[in-house]
């Protein structure tokens, strides 16, 4: 018995799968230029009260 590809166990088509991982790109990409900068900002915050 042959392995399913696992989109198509989800029952995803092409379509749905690429509409997924542009999402999923799109937070990736927010993550790394919004929340990481937040972050670091916030560990500077952090570094510098405590000196």
């Amino acid at each position: 018995m042959q392995r399913q590809h696992s989109a198509l166990c989800l029952g995803l088509n092409p379509q749905e799968l690429t509409n997924i991982a542009t999402k999923l790109r799109a937070q990736a990409d927010r993550l790394h230029d919004e929340v990481l900068r937040a972050l670091i900002a916030a560990r500077q915050d952090w570094t510098t009260a405590a000196h």
